[in-house]
């Protein structure tokens, strides 16, 4: 938007600095031209009054009020420039309208964005007081990478602020035929949000079935998620709709937007391709326990009963995250959500224990110290007699700065040390794990 800009900074209400191409869009009370700012080269389109009827011109004018008060919103088209006598205004050139777009618009995620872009500029406008009244495709335009509402020419004021109360009689059928609600042909002047919705419920129906709305007959999709989502929208009686453009939304998002899958169900979709040796499978579920480190299940039910050299290459591909990974382990096994099992305990003990021997090969000793935290404190809580079988021959074999990351884990963790005593009588291990097992006299 900011290349109109230079259009809004000289705007000057007059009408020789814009260059009128012949063709035209008829409208209802104005005639839209495309248009080129001369100054700049910018093409706009120009819309002028195609009557002399007082209420045309007080339609114009309202349009350009709120278009004016809009500007600055991105899902509004805004006025550029416009006549002191309110007989013509500039807005920029759009590259389509929603009835252009219609095919696209039956994929869901293009339908919820349009929604979403004119929800945005409708939220605005009902805080405002405003109603537009007139919600169809073409008044849908696309413009810069979104969806903008234009033509508020039919839109009521707040309420005191009408300026002649019989243009919109009652009684009377008032908006697009077909895309209008029903009350508006009783009284539009009371007409309130649901009016909108309503509108915007037969725009859903006229995109996914193809049809064109008729007076007053809901245009409800014979099945699929939209269907309960338009039928709530085009009720005739305009209290038994959803009452805001926010509650529509909320509809669209619960009924047509599937929740996010769960993470455990993505990670034991990957395990065949893991436990069959595919790599990108394997750092597929270790991005995926990177996400969710408050994934009890995800860790406790699949990571940690899954052979650790299946996917220890990706984790010491990021050795941050399979330290945060290591430390989650090890939550987790005590969170809330769960309550320890000694099969539990023995699984993440064993592949925590097997971790920090990949660790330890690869010299990383922060993954190294977090796993052998993680492990010592639950073999201290459980005394787990079979991952301790496995343990003992580690540590009489490890030495160098493996030994002292391990002892500073076993000093911290005294109940574990004490399982491993034995240990402090034996010349062959390193003098850093003996000391750490070596029990006060």
């Amino acid at each position: 938007m900011a290349r109109y800009d230079l259009i809004m900074a000289v705007a000057a209400g007059n009408r020789r600095h814009y260059a009128l191409e012949a063709d035209k869009v008829q409208g209802g009370q104005g005639n839209v031209h495309r248009a080129l700012h001369k100054a700049t080269g910018i093409p706009v389109a120009f819309k002028k009054l195609n009557s002399q009827l007082p209420s045309a011109r007080a339609r114009m004018k309202r349009e350009i009020e709120i278009g004016a008060m809009l500007t600055g919103h991105p899902n509004a088209m805004p006025v550029l420039d416009h006549a002191a006598d309110h007989s013509w205004f500039v807005m920029p050139w759009a590259e389509a309208t929603a009835v252009d777009r219609r095919a696209d618009l039956k994929k869901d995620e293009a339908l919820r964005t349009l929604l979403r872009d004119v929800c945005a500029a409708l939220e605005e406008a009902h805080s405002h007081g405003w109603i537009h009244r007139d919600i169809k495709p073409a008044n849908i335009l696309y413009l810069e990478g979104r969806w903008t509402l234009a033509d508020w020419g039919l839109g009521r004021r707040p309420r005191g602020q009408t300026t002649n109360a019989d243009r919109t009689r009652v009684g009377q059928p008032y908006g697009s035929e077909g895309f209008a609600p029903p009350e508006l042909s009783v009284d539009a002047h009371q007409a309130g949000p649901p009016a909108d919705v309503f509108s915007l419920g037969q725009l859903i129906g006229w995109v996914l079935t193809g049809q064109d709305p008729s007076p007053n007959i809901p245009l409800i999709p014979a099945a699929g998620p939209w269907r309960g989502v338009v039928k709530a929208a085009t009720q005739l009686n305009p209290a038994h709709r959803q009452q805001t453009v926010a509650e529509l939304l909320a509809d669209i998002a619960h009924e047509t937007e599937a929740p996010p899958e769960p993470a455990i169900v993505r990670a034991e979709a990957l395990l065949p391709a893991v436990k069959a040796g595919d790599r990108d499978a394997a750092s597929s579920l270790v991005s995926l326990a990177a996400r969710h480190p408050e994934d009890a299940d995800l860790y406790i039910d699949v990571l940690a009963r899954l052979e650790v050299g299946l996917i220890a290459p990706a984790l010491l591909t990021d050795p941050r995250a399979a330290t945060e990974i290591a430390r989650a382990m090890a939550v987790l096994l005590g969170s809330t959500s769960r309550h320890p099992e000694r099969g539990d305990v023995d699984s993440v003990i064993m592949w925590l224990f097997d971790l920090a021997r990949q660790a330890a090969d690869a010299g990383e000793l922060d993954l190294l110290e977090a796993c052998c935290d993680g492990a010592f404190e639950w073999d201290g809580l459980w005394d787990q007699w079979h991952p301790q079988d496995r343990i003992r021959p580690w540590l009489q074999a490890i030495t160098g700065d493996t030994a002292s990351t391990v002892a500073r884990s076993l000093r911290r963790h005294p109940a574990c040390a004490e399982h491993f005593s034995n240990l402090a009588a034996d010349r062959r291990v390193d003098y850093r794990i003996r000391a750490a097992v070596a029990q006060p006299e």
